[in-house]
């Protein structure tokens, strides 16, 4: 059996996603690993609003969520291994003794380094991003606050081969979608989780079945990387949109716990 290992994040966008991926893979055939990598972000250096949008974007009811991944695994064969170092060397020798379908980064913490890198290039294995934003012209972080910050019609997602640099490497699929002005930045990055199941389904259903994939380039001249709001960028943004809605926010994470329960 082929085995699928996700790296990702403990945000919520990727808590919706792995519940249909444990779903996709079982009915496939394939064992999936998901890997909580580690998170050394100190939030603490952060403004005030950020604080607290990465408080319920990323640990809001997180054991309850937990709880919620591992009911899932118990009726799929999910693995679940958390606090994982992707670069250590323990990790790397415990990845070469499977038999690698893909590797995905989905919103993990870590950057990945070029011995990871190399070694599952070398065993032509798909080392993929997904990143949810649109490539070139939104690499780093806080993609969706940033596209609304410059009023852009549409945000969207991308997936892309890993390489050395952040967000550059060939892009595999790309989605956009038209933003919604009248929710919030919470609000509008949950409404990627259908289009990010989409690309990731359509990317596993390829290479399951041998076909080749479509890649290319970024261009160079597009790209712009963006790193974490400055308290004055939150304070402009904010005269005219919502980061976050505390109460929907709370409600939105509720209800699928609760949708997933029943």
């Amino acid at each position: 059996m082929k085995t699928l290992v996700v790296f990702s994040g403990t945000d919520f966008l990727s808590h919706i996603v792995l519940k249909e991926l444990m779903q996709f893979c079982y009915e496939k055939g394939i064992q999936l690993l998901i890997c909580f990598t580690i998170d050394k972000t100190n939030e603490k250096i952060h403004a005030e609003a950020i604080s607290e949008y990465l408080y319920y974007e990323r640990r809001f009811l997180f054991e309850d969520r937990v709880l919620d991944l591992k009911q899932i695994a118990g009726k799929t064969g999910t693995i679940i291994k958390f606090q994982v170092d992707a670069n250590s060397k323990d990790f790397l020798c415990f990845l070469s003794t499977l038999n690698l379908l893909s590797v995905i980064n989905l919103r993990g913490y870590q950057k990945f380094r070029s011995n990871i890198i190399a070694d599952l290039e070398a065993k032509n294995v798909f080392f993929v991003n997904l990143h949810p934003g649109l490539l070139p012209e939104y690499k780093g972080i806080f993609s969706t606050f940033w596209s609304m910050y410059n009023e852009a019609e549409k945000f969207g997602c991308t997936l892309h081969k890993v390489n050395e640099e952040y967000d550059s490497g060939e892009i595999i699929l790309s989605e956009s979608l038209e933003l919604n002005y009248s929710i919030s930045v919470f609000e509008n990055v949950l409404n990627l989780a259908p289009t990010v199941k989409g690309m990731l389904f359509s990317f596993l259903s390829q290479i399951t079945n041998k076909q080749s994939l479509k890649v290319s380039c970024q261009q160079i001249e597009l790209s712009r990387y963006y790193s974490f709001p400055s308290k004055q960028n939150i304070d402009t943004f904010m005269k005219k949109q919502k980061l976050i809605d505390l109460e929907q926010a709370s409600q939105l994470v509720k209800s699928n716990l609760t949708s997933a329960s029943s």
